[in-house]
């Protein structure tokens, strides 16, 4: 028993960590589009030749990395998204946010950062849905079918109330 408890409580290694090899190479693959992208606006001629077949071919490494990615954090994407689940808004969406939300935690996140990348795309997950569940968050309004917003969508109106409070009855 006091074995197990001491694994617990050992340092996380983020190497170890089952997604970070993905993110890595995603952030790679990114970066060396971005490179050649750049190489490719001062080029002319043969060069810029040589450039064009060289983006060709890091964009599909670019994108064969993509696909590794999404597949290997799917099931990561899904448990967050279940969470969330519920009659305010479609789980696609929901799942599209959450896609979203992981594509751009691994863009922004730094292996030597302190966290290790599980972590830090649960946390851009975990807030990229309560702001999608917010903005589809509605209170009825009265018998007539008005309905208002929970988001800060309302802010424009400055405290005025976009029914007749008489309504309210």
């Amino acid at each position: 028993m006091s074995e197990r408890r001491f694994r617990r409580s050992r340092p996380l290694v983020r190497q170890c960590c089952v997604l970070a090899p993905l993110a890595l190479a995603l952030r790679e693959a990114t970066a060396r589009r971005d490179y050649i992208e750049a190489r490719l606006d001062g080029a002319a001629g043969e060069y810029r030749a040589l450039c064009e077949a060289e983006l060709r071919a890091a964009l599909r490494v670019k994108a064969q990395t993509e696909a590794r990615f999404f597949d290997g954090t799917r099931a990561f994407i899904c448990k967050q998204v279940r969470r969330y689940e519920g009659e305010d808004i479609d789980s696609d969406d929901l799942l599209a946010e959450a896609r979203q939300a992981v594509w751009i935690a691994a863009l922004r996140w730094r292996p030597n950062g302190g966290a290790p990348f599980d972590t830090w795309a649960r946390y851009a997950i975990r807030g990229a849905l309560q702001k999608a569940v917010q903005r589809s968050r509605t209170v009825k309004g009265s018998q007539r079918g008005e309905v208002v917003s929970l988001c800060s969508d309302l802010a424009p109106w400055c405290g005025e109330l976009p029914f007749e409070a008489e309504d309210w009855g």
